[in-house]
C-alpha cells in the first residue's frame, strides 16, 4: 500500500476513534446495566433500539427513550437506515444537524416524528440514489 494511502487510512481511524469518543462524552446513554433487560433484548433481536459499541461497553442513546418505550421516530428511522447505515453511523446522523430538518439535531427533533423519518428516507434516497 502506498505510504501516502496508509496515511490517509490512520487518520480516517483516528479521525474516526475521537468521533466516537466525543460522542460517549456529550450524548447522555445507558449501559445494559442501567436499562430493563427485556426492554433490550426485545429491541436489540429486532434491531429497532440504538445500540453502539464503544470499546468493550455497549451504549444505548437516552435520547431514544420516554417512559421506559423506544420512542416510535427511533424504531422507524431504525427500519429506514438500518440497512444502509451501520450503528454508529446511525448515531452520528441523529446527532448532527441535518439540512431536511433546517439544520436541527434529529435528536432535538423526536417530538415530530413525520419529520424525522421524512429526513431519514431523504437520507437513503440521497446516498442511494
Amino acid at each position: 500500500m502506498h505510504s501516502d494511502v496508509r496515511e490517509a487510512m490512520r487518520l480516517i481511524l483516528a479521525d474516526n476513534a475521537d468521533a466516537r469518543e466525543r460522542f460517549a462524552a456529550e450524548i447522555p446513554c445507558l449501559d445494559s446495566a442501567g436499562a430493563r433487560s427485556a426492554l433490550w433484548e426485545i429491541g436489540r433481536d429486532d434491531g429497532m433500539v440504538l445500540c453502539v459499541l464503544h470499546g468493550d461497553r455497549a451504549l444505548f442513546p437516552s435520547f431514544q427513550f420516554r417512559n421506559a418505550a423506544v420512542l416510535d421516530a427511533v424504531t422507524g428511522v431504525m427500519s429506514i437506515l438500518g440497512d444502509s447505515f451501520s450503528d454508529w453511523q446511525i448515531a452520528f446522523w441523529f446527532v448532527s444537524s441535518n439540512r431536511w430538518l433546517n439544520g436541527s439535531r434529529p435528536m432535538d427533533r423526536l417530538y415530530d416524528p413525520e419529520a424525522v423519518l421524512k429526513a431519514a428516507r431523504f437520507e437513503v434516497d440521497e446516498v442511494i440514489g
